[in-house]
């Protein structure tokens, strides 16, 4: 006769069976939003998800022993009593995080409350140790993004993980982490990883993540038969190295490996069996520039769009082929908005009014401005625009034109299943910003002086202000440029201050973002001096750089991310009409 612990773990197990399900990475159709916090890792912001259960190809959960002798009465006895324990937390913050994933404020947790976890998300928790969590054996979904944590041997027991996320903590030893087995995605990205010997033991292993390390050899990985992705990029081993590593990985049986930027400043390359040598993509600025607003004469009048290297040198003007350009000024086609898809080779960008046949919407063309396409019609102004790697869409603002409400919309890559999804309480939205991660947007609400988020699918109950301006010199008056570094969790934006109904020259901002996408403290001076009427922003997280374009001054200019070192790269005497938005990107 069963026991009612045997029965209880034999529950668990069925249980686990239905619910063990996790989001692996493919790079093929569109797919849904994840749940806030389903993908924090450089190389998924480029892939898509396809479902598939946890269980599937793994070693089966240890069967509980059915049979019960007198000898084992005792011994359950005690197993009961240890059950019974109080568990202790080293961390007070991982304490929380526990206590609200099993909705038990207050009382005493015991090793048995701790078993009955499946799925545990402790991220952005200032949480330095995971001491106590060793009792949560049957936890499969395990994260623990942008810690402080260095010592993971507690985690050894969770033998059923298979989803780990240890993204942006201080560890350097993995060794504790060769117990876990059924392990099928595992993310170290922004650790202190030296040597992942200890890793050749997850053999069930389809995505692993090691950038932002110090490894300098990758060679044990050639054990890891069903991984499918990999990413080493900002390691301590050059990218050639790399090649020639993941090269023989894949003579040992490494099907594909991939090995792919999150930012655009490093070296780009896709690795495969019948071509090993990489590719290289240099970095690059993309930005906008008006001619159409400065030039007197018609047959001048070319909106380009410009890229240069990062530090503002070899800039280039072009102007996208198919764009319009008729005698009336305000019916040519004028990129505004613009972003890149540094995987397909792409630009895209929003064109303010557009031609008489096509209206305002969004374009796309190759990097050097050849064979553009209209994807997207019919959205009356466009502004700002942003990409999503990993959902493969587009999103823009537009304010009120042709007789088209201001709204946010949102289509696929290609332009397909085009949609508004906010439409209401909008006047002028600018600039928007995407935190994947974390499936939030946030824009700039220029004619409300605010700026607002919510959710990638805007639902409205997820909208919320950000940061909302009484006027008269607050941090949100005439809000315009925007840009999130989601790796330091913090925004930048542009503002205007007015006095007697005119407005002052521009200046940057700062604030730090809280883990559910809000305010977390106050807005920060960054950049006052030397500014115009800046306008476009973009951040090089990776390379600790922010960039703006200044239409008044028609320059481009760069500082720090702490706003230290400002600079201006690229000057009117280069060019420069009248830019407006910037983009990071590669050549």
């Amino acid at each position: 006769m069963l026991s009612s612990k045997s029965i209880k773990t034999l529950l668990g197990f069925v249980l686990l069976g239905i619910v063990g399900a996790w989001t692996g990475c493919s790079d093929s159709a569109p797919v849904a939003s994840r749940p806030a916090g389903k993908a924090t890792c450089s190389l998924c912001e480029f892939l898509g998800d396809d479902a598939y259960t946890a269980t599937d190809g793994l070693p089966a959960p240890e069967s509980p022993d059915t049979t019960q002798t007198d000898a084992d009465s005792t011994q359950t006895a005690e197993a009961d009593s240890t059950q019974s324990a109080t568990v202790e937390f080293a961390d007070a913050n991982l304490e929380r995080a526990v206590r609200e994933a099993l909705d038990r404020p207050q009382g005493a947790l015991t090793p048995a409350d701790l078993a009955s976890l499946t799925e545990l998300d402790a991220s952005y928790k200032n949480i330095e140790s995971v001491a106590g969590l060793e009792h949560a054996t049957a936890l499969q979904t395990l994260y623990l993004r942008g810690n402080a944590i260095t010592d993971v041997s507690p985690l050894a027991s969770l033998t059923n993980l298979h989803t780990l996320s240890l993204w942006g903590n201080k560890v350097a030893d993995a060794s504790p982490l060769a117990s876990l087995i059924r392990l099928r995605k595992l993310d170290m990205w922004g650790n202190a990883i030296t040597d992942v010997s200890p890793l050749a033991r997850l053999t069930n292993l389809q995505w692993l993540q090691l950038g932002d390390n110090a490894i300098a050899d990758i060679s044990p990985l050639a054990s890891l038969t069903n991984l499918q992705w990999l990413g080493v990029m900002e390691n301590a081993l050059s990218q050639h190295a790399a090649n020639q590593q993941l090269a023989a990985s894949m003579a040992s049986g490494l099907r594909v490996v991939a090995v792919i930027e999150k930012y655009p400043r490093v070296e780009t390359v896709q690795v495969y069996p019948e071509e090993p040598e990489p590719t290289y993509a240099r970095p690059a600025l993309y930005f906008t520039d008006d001619d159409t607003r400065s030039l007197t004469d018609e047959r001048d009048r070319r909106s380009r769009i410009w890229r240069a290297n990062l530090n503002g040198r070899d800039a280039q003007a072009f102007t996208p082929t198919g764009l319009y350009f008729p005698p009336n000024l305000f019916q040519s086609d004028r990129p505004t908005g613009i972003a890149v898809d540094v995987v397909n080779r792409k630009i895209y960008w929003t064109s303010t009014l557009g031609s008489i046949s096509v209206g305002g919407g969004v374009r796309c063309a190759n990097l050097d401005g050849s064979d553009t396409l209209s994807i997207v019609t019919g959205v009356g102004a466009p502004a700002g625009i942003a990409l999503d790697s990993v959902n493969r869409k587009i999103y823009w603002t537009a304010g009120t034109a042709q007789g088209i409400a201001a709204h946010i919309g949102r289509a696929n890559l290609d332009g397909s299943e085009q949609e508004d999804i906010i439409t209401t309480g909008l006047n002028a939205p600018q600039s928007i910003a995407l935190d994947v991660a974390n499936e939030k947007m946030y824009w700039t609400n220029w004619g409300d002086d605010k700026i607002e988020y919510a959710n990638l699918d805007g639902d409205d109950s997820s909208r919320q202000d950000f940061l909302a301006s009484a006027m008269n010199g607050d941090p949100a008056d005439f809000a315009s440029g925007l840009a999130l570094d989601v790796v330091n969790r913090k925004i930048y934006w542009v503002t205007y201050s007015r006095v007697s109904g005119a407005l002052n020259p521009s200046k940057i901002m700062w604030a730090n973002l809280a883990g559910d996408g809000s305010l977390d403290g106050g807005a920060q001076d960054c950049i006052t001096t030397e500014l115009n009427t800046a306008w476009g922003l973009a951040v090089d997280a990776a390379g600790g750089k922010i960039y703006w374009v200044d239409r008044g001054a028609r320059r481009v200019g760069r500082a720090n991310l702490d706003c230290s070192e400002q600079e201006d790269i690229i000057t009117e005497a280069e060019g420069l009409r009248f830019p407006q938005h910037i983009a990071l990107g590669v050549w």
